[in-house]
């Protein structure tokens, strides 16, 4: 069931880009602070570093602007740093991001993908060297610089968490100190050097930084019209109780009120139809005819059959992959049960307009 979402990024429309905002941490002072080389100046050629998390707390967050597109610091002076082995990334803290406490920091496997989280919550990778290669970071002395990013699975804030941004490096040159703050962000490092599993010490001495955030929708849910009835005059009802975000690979669908041991089948559609399509015995389609035709004769749809418990309920797991191409896409669903009893021998669900964020 997961090949069908991952597939419908083929039928996917582009979604236009919006406005960029700034978030300044602790503001927007980039040639004021004074000069520290963690994370950036502590490895030259083979040398250590120390690996590094920048705290951003969530009250620093907007919640209308929930991308990050781009992190920045500000260097004391104008130079290029240049990692062949690097790891940045980004990623929610959990609650054991503590202050004034030593913290787990993530750990990578060969390829340079996350093995263990650490204190993180998750973790999205802005740069890989195994995967991207060397990284090259220009700055000009007392302005923002944004750090490259490999084109990724962009990080999105859920709007609650404080957030942590992770550097780690080694084999370094053009090692050189960025501005500070006293106050935020807050930041925990290893004087242990790359491959540290624990903090060794952590302070509110982070170095500045400026996030570049875009506008990012809520994924949302919304059930469409009603069900037909079928055995006992029971209405089927097609639901959910999570959200249809990206990369919730535990995305599950359920039809309830169906004859105990029937067969049912889901449909899909891009969006759903202006207006209700009767087909008799009291049931309607709702889903958008042409790409309803266009999924079931690419063989996206329909998924099943899945067959009702004794209690009339059907679960349809359906894994959203993390796929830029879903962002802002309507998928609508409606799942079809077969009963004897019916007008027509089957009995339709009403519909679910899923928007993918």
């Amino acid at each position: 069931m997961k090949l069908a979402f991952a597939l419908l990024s083929v039928f996917a429309l582009s979604v236009s880009g919006s406005a960029q905002v700034e978030v300044h941490i602790p503001d927007n002072l980039p040639a004021v602070g004074t000069c520290n080389v963690i994370p950036f100046g502590q490895s030259t050629g083979t040398g250590f570093q120390y690996p590094t998390i920048n705290r951003v707390l969530a009250t620093s967050l907007n919640p209308a602007n929930r991308k990050i597109d781009a992190v920045s610091f500000a260097g004391c002076f104008s130079g290029t740093f240049s990692a062949t082995n690097i790891r940045f990334g980004i990623g929610h803290l959990t609650a054991a991001a503590t202050i004034g406490v030593q913290v787990a920091l993530p750990t990578f496997d060969l390829a340079g993908n996350v093995a263990t989280l650490g204190v993180f919550a998750d973790y999205t990778s802005l740069w890989n060297s195994v995967a991207d290669g060397p990284m090259s970071y220009s700055y000009t002395a007392n302005a923002w610089a944004p750090m490259p990013q490999a084109p990724a699975t962009p990080f999105i804030w859920n709007g609650v968490d404080n957030i942590g941004v992770f550097i780690a490096h080694i084999g370094s040159t053009g090692a050189n100190s960025f501005h500070r703050s006293s106050t935020e962000p807050y930041r925990w490092y290893s004087s242990a050097g790359f491959g540290a599993t624990v903090s060794t010490t952590g302070s509110a001495t982070g170095l500045k930084m400026r996030l570049t955030c875009s506008p990012h929708a809520l994924a949302s849910v919304t059930s469409v019209g009603v069900g037909c009835p079928g055995l006992n005059a029971m209405v089927p009802v097609l639901s959910t109780l999570q959200l249809p975000s990206l990369g919730n690979a535990a995305f599950t669908l359920t039809v309830s009120n169906a004859p105990g041991g029937a067969a049912s089948l889901l449909y899909g559609s891009l969006g759903l139809n202006p207006f209700p399509i009767s087909i008799g015995g009291g049931c309607s389609v709702y889903l958008d005819p042409v790409t309803l035709d266009l999924l079931i004769n690419a063989a996206f749809f329909p998924l099943g059959p899945v067959f009702a418990d004794p209690l009339g309920v059907a679960g349809f797991n359906l894994p959203i992959p993390p796929d830029p191409a879903l962002n802002g896409l309507h998928v609508g669903l409606q799942a079809v049960i077969f009963d004897a009893s019916a007008a027509l021998g089957l009995t339709l669900t009403n519909a679910l307009d899923l928007e993918l964020h």
